[in-house]
């Protein structure tokens, strides 16, 4: 008989991420990063809230 491979979620969650995901390495000065921490724990937002909003209003702008 066949034996039936258990369902892993973290395999799952991880083969997902590979297939749907890309990620963005940049490289900040220290006391830039800690600005930038301090401005987005500031204002709520993540590190990719920030990012995903930064390419909407560059979108925006270039519809104008």
């Amino acid at each position: 008989m066949k034996e039936e491979k258990k369902f892993n979620q973290n395999e799952y969650v991880n083969e997902y991420k590979k297939k749907h995901y890309s990620p963005l390495k940049i490289n900040l000065k220290k006391e830039e990063k800690e600005e930038l921490d301090k401005l987005l724990a500031e204002e709520g937002l993540t590190q990719t809230q920030f990012i995903r909003n930064a390419i909407a209003d560059l979108k925006a702008k270039k519809k104008r």
